[in-house]
Formats: structure tokens, sequence, C-alpha cells
């Protein structure tokens, strides 16, 4: 999602085409962030290549993002990336909001 919104943000349109770097970088993303912990076990690298890793992932990902803008595979409108990140939102709202409950009960 912050690929979507930051496509929105920087090209500064309505309409954020979802490229197939944009999909390559947060698969990579993605892959990274659930086998690190794996491949940490396996490997026994120390910590300082598994940073030297991650800081090369991340230049990968810069990479991918900037230079993937053709084809586009699907058009994405404004609302629709807001409407995608409010599952994410939901969460810390309902627990502010019971958190606000409990406060008024135990005030009361």
């Amino acid at each position: 999602m912050a690929l979507l919104l930051g496509s929105h943000l920087i090209g500064w349109t309505a309409e954020a085409g979802l490229v197939p770097g944009s999909v390559a970088a947060v698969c990579l993303f993605g892959a990274l962030m659930t086998f690190t912990p794996y491949w940490r076990v396996v490997l026994h690298w120390p910590v300082w290549r598994w940073m030297l890793l991650s800081c090369a992932l991340s230049a990968v990902l810069l990479v991918l993002f900037l230079i993937g803008r053709e084809p586009v595979l699907l058009r994405v409108p404004v609302w629709a990336t807001g409407l995608s990140l409010l599952p994410g939102l939901a969460a810390p709202a309902v627990t502010w909001w019971r958190g606000k409950r409990r406060e008024q009960a135990a005030s009361a």
C-alpha cells in the first residue's frame, strides 16, 4: 500500500499504475521479512551480513520502484488506495475505542 500511496504522491495523480517492478519489490520485501529468521538460523551469518543484505535489498527495491514504469498491469484510483488502507487502520481504532470505554467505566 505504501508503494501505491507513494506513486500517487510522487506522480501527483489521481490514478496510480500497478507495474511489475512494484509487484516484484513487494514480493522481495515480503520474502526478506518472512525468511530472515530462518536464514539466520540455517546460515549462521553474523548480524553485519544481514544488515548489509538488507541495505542492498533496499537499494534493489528502490531501483525496481523507480525503473518499473511499464507495462501497467492495473490502474488504481486514489479512493481505492485509501479504501485498502482501512483494514490496517481498523485495529488501532478499535483498540483506542475500547480503551476509551474502559476509561469511562473506571471513572464512573
